[in-house]
């Protein structure tokens, strides 16, 4: 298999390449593209299949905050579900969500417990609150929809081609082998 430094040259090779057709085909605009790399170099760097092993890069380079995949590593095997052509940008983007919607939980029952709200009383509201919050989210969602199909493709894209360079290089040792 690719270490992560071949993944990583793998996938901006092909992500450059990508983007060189694209804006030389005159297929996507200059703000598209740029909003495309960033997300594409994002999900390289962080968002990697491999997060499934929690000392693998990408999880290092979340730094402290690794241990919030911690509990995906241990969910999501190895070559797993996570390395799903179909499913594996969607585990680490719904494992995501969750873990961004606990993270509003918890600060706003922490905030207004800490300013005097009974302990209950601050639980309810927080449940509340992140409710609204996600639905305000969902409502603007049909104002950036081009940003963020763009942003999923480019998500989606760096999967595929972390993956394909993982088929590949298992298919040739597996040539060599035989």
């Amino acid at each position: 298999m690719p270490n992560y430094l071949a993944h990583t040259v793998i996938n901006i090779s092909a992500g450059a390449a990508a983007a060189y057709v694209l804006k030389t085909q005159n297929l996507i605009d200059m703000n598209s593209l740029v909003l495309s790399g960033v997300a594409f170099t994002f999900s390289t760097l962080f968002l990697s299949p491999d997060l499934d092993l929690n000392y693998s890069n990408p999880a290092r380079n979340w730094g402290p905050l690794r241990i919030l995949w911690w509990p995906y590593s241990l969910f999501f095997k190895h070559r797993g579900l996570s390395h799903s052509i179909l499913f594996s940008s969607f585990t680490r983007l719904s494992y995501f969500a969750l873990i961004l919607c606990l993270c509003t939980y918890g600060f706003y029952s922490a905030t207004s417990w800490a300013s005097g709200v009974h302990l209950n009383q601050a639980l309810i509201d927080s449940a509340s609150y992140t409710q609204n919050s996600i639905l305000s989210h969902f409502s603007w969602r049909h104002h950036y929809s081009k940003e963020l199909i763009i942003i999923l493709i480019a998500i989606f894209s760096a999967d595929i081609f972390h993956i394909l360079a993982d088929k590949s290089f298992s298919a040739a040792k597996a040539f060599i082998r035989a």
